[in-house]
């Protein structure tokens, strides 16, 4: 997993004040319960910390991560199974806002990928018919967010809302990890689509799936009113998901550096290998 902070490289070019210390993805991991049929390799809770990963580093050749290719190796994930969770700190709090994309006020980044209609084509032409590949049947999870590491609220996306973690939509190392998809875009957009296709209905998103604080509930289901949360727990109820880390949508304000920063990042990347956790 990368630790490179993006909006501090734009500091480090003058784009950016180097005043900025808030580091928008998870910084510290609360708690870890690796839980039943967790990756047995892939039991380092601080694979989620940082900005989740743009390529992939293995045997002395680094390779880019794309939806058909996403992170597999060791240092990029942790794996949480049945029973198992993980709680992470966030460097910078996410805030509840309407004026965030669609939204979205944080995004978590899997391992999923899209299954390739035909490998026998060359690279640049394969596509997709919008389905995705699970090492185990899909993981399915609950999330919680908290202010104080105290009170912490599930996150119910409403009907039509993508809230499957390490499900939607996968992760491309081109796109801004600051931009979400649109929570109800179907995976069905994605039918025949090569990975140009691909990036143009990402639309500069980097993928993940994404979540609004708004969502957060009370045990009777009604609102939380959550205005802000430091704190994300995944919780895995069936099959197992793997982590490779999470990200702070920012303010209004600081959407357009926090994107710029992303795609300073792009120039250097290449493919890497589909590898089962």
């Amino acid at each position: 997993m990368m630790r490179l902070n993006s909006l501090l490289l734009l500091g480090g070019m003058g784009l950016f004040p180097l005043c900025v210390s808030a580091v928008p993805y998870a910084d510290k991991v609360v708690d870890y319960t690796p839980g039943v049929g967790a990756a047995t390799k892939y039991q380092t809770p601080d694979r989620a910390l940082g900005e989740p990963s743009r390529v992939t580093s293995f045997a002395g050749t680094d390779s880019e991560v794309t939806p058909f290719n996403p992170a597999w190796t060791t240092d990029q994930l942790v794996s949480v199974g049945k029973g198992g969770s993980i709680t992470l700190h966030l460097g910078e709090a996410a805030r509840d806002s309407v004026a965030n994309p669609f939204g979205v006020d944080f995004i978590v980044y899997g391992n999923n990928g899209f299954i390739v209609s035909d490998f026998t084509l060359p690279e640049s032409q394969w596509s997709t018919d919008g389905s995705l590949f699970n090492f185990d049947p899909p993981g399915k999870t609950k999330v919680w967010v908290s202010e104080n590491n105290v009170d912490y609220f599930e996150l119910v996306a409403p009907a039509g809302a993508s809230s499957t973690i390490d499900g939607h939509f996968p992760i491309d190392g081109s796109g801004s990890f600051f931009q979400p998809i649109h929570p109800n875009q179907a995976l069905g957009a994605f039918d025949g689509l090569t990975l140009s296709g691909i990036r143009e209905v990402y639309a500069g998103s980097a993928g993940g799936t994404g979540f609004d604080l708004a969502w957060a509930r009370l045990l009777d289901g009604s609102s939380a009113g959550l205005t802000s949360a430091g704190y994300v727990r995944i919780e895995v109820l069936e099959g197992k998901v793997e982590i490779d880390g999470l990200s702070v949508v920012p303010e209004p304000g600081m959407f357009g550096f926090a994107a710029l920063g992303g795609g300073l990042l792009l120039s250097w990347r290449r493919r890497s290998s589909i590898a089962s956790a």
